[in-house]
């Protein structure tokens, strides 16, 4: 079997699945042994890192060296961190974002995250209102 090359882990995963699949569905002992596995879960498992953070005041969050802003109302509170290969999910105060993963020493900035404390100063009210 040879390693496929796609964009995403996600997609990988998917041919190598569809290919061990089609490899044995012809096999009797596997024909046999499906008849005495589980059903899977409702919902699949998520493998994700689980990592609590602390929120600076600048509202941003540093996570395995990379920093990304969150909303700035999560400033100085705790949020988790769900984290995989491609992205990671930050949830706090009821609310989840998602971002692709950066690498160490890199930034995800969303000033929009930032416009409600920006509007307070005198400089952005007279440019933006």
């Amino acid at each position: 079997m040879r390693i496929p090359r796609r964009e995403t882990l996600s997609e990988i995963s998917e041919v190598l699945l569809r290919e061990v699949e089609l490899a044995f569905a012809g096999e009797q002992h596997f024909v046999e042994e499906r008849r005495h596995l589980r059903e899977l879960p409702e919902r699949p498992f998520e493998a994700r890192e689980v990592e609590l953070v602390s929120v600076s005041r600048r509202s941003t969050v540093s996570i395995q060296g990379a920093t990304y802003s969150v909303p700035s109302h999560w400033a100085s509170l705790r949020a988790t961190a769900y984290v995989v290969v491609e992205d990671v999910r930050l949830v706090c105060c009821g609310q989840a974002l998602l971002y692709p993963k950066e690498r160490k020493d890199k930034q995800r900035i969303r000033y929009r995250h930032h416009l409600s404390e920006l509007a307070k100063t005198a400089s952005t009210r007279r440019v933006a209102p």
